[in-house]
């Protein structure tokens, strides 16, 4: 009744391409689903990407892994050349997932238990481990060829930079990389005040639980210093990341 109803009412001229592009969009979904695999449910996509929006993390996943596969192969390391890598903070593999066809192995480490275990299950070829987000992690050194952290620097004081500079250090071969995001000069609008001279800075403005206040901004100058001497960067990029985090690649020493 309704179906004839909606036919009787719409003009064809608007009915016909809605139609269309409807029928288009979940064609779309369709193929994302098949080649992306299992979507974990709308509580933890929240925690991924503040959204429970399933075309939000299918595209946000693709972009990411599109960017590690792009800037590594640039220094050396295609997706079609054996390698292992290590994404830091890697939630429900809304990366990882995208690289499932590299010649890439692929590990991860999540420190929230709930979203370790669905990804675990849902993608057993990536080896993922949860444990406390602390040094250090609970891999060999050396053991790793690329280890991609996209929210480490964000939410870390700079007062910590040195234990996590050495644990990234600790994980990579010399020569390996690390490719960082960080939020820069392009989120300064995010913050009450610009990044000092040294090119360091964390707000602690607004409520204990205010995100704001839970958030780091690092300039590229100030990432190269921080990171120095166990890596030299080799490039960074504004807004490489979701147009808005910066990616900082290193190699090192």
């Amino acid at each position: 009744m309704l179906k004839a109803a909606y036919h009787r009412l719409v003009p064809d001229r608007i009915r016909v391409p809605f139609g269309r592009a409807r029928r288009a969009a979940f064609d779309r979904l369709r193929r994302a689903l098949v080649v992306s695999g299992p979507l974990p449910d709308a509580a933890l996509r929240i925690r991924s990407q503040q959204s429970p929006s399933v075309g939000d993390y299918l595209r946000a996943g693709r972009a990411s892994a599109e960017s590690l596969r792009r800037i590594v192969a640039g220094a050396g390391i295609a997706s079609t050349r054996r390698a292992r890598i290590l994404e830091i903070g890697c939630g429900t593999a809304r990366t990882l997932r995208h690289l499932r066809q590299t010649a890439w192995e692929l590990h991860g480490f999540e420190p929230d238990p709930e979203s370790a275990r669905w990804a675990s299950a849902a993608f057993p070829s990536i080896r993922i481990e949860s444990s406390a987000p602390d040094p250090p992690l609970p891999w060999p050194s050396g053991r790793f060829d690329v280890v991609f952290a996209p929210s480490l620097l964000p939410h870390l004081p700079p007062a910590r930079l040195p234990e996590w500079r050495d644990e990234l250090a600790r994980l990579l071969p010399a020569g390996g990389l690390a490719l960082l995001g960080s939020l820069g000069p392009a989120a300064e609008g995010a913050r009450p005040s610009p990044i000092p001279a040294e090119g360091l800075a964390r707000d602690r403005s607004g409520e204990p639980n205010d995100e704001i206040s839970r958030t780091a901004f690092q300039s590229p100058h100030g990432i190269a210093q921080a990171m120095a001497p166990r890596f030299e960067m080799l490039r960074w990029e504004e807004r490489a990341l979701e147009g808005l985090y910066d990616l900082t690649l290193l190699r090192r020493c």
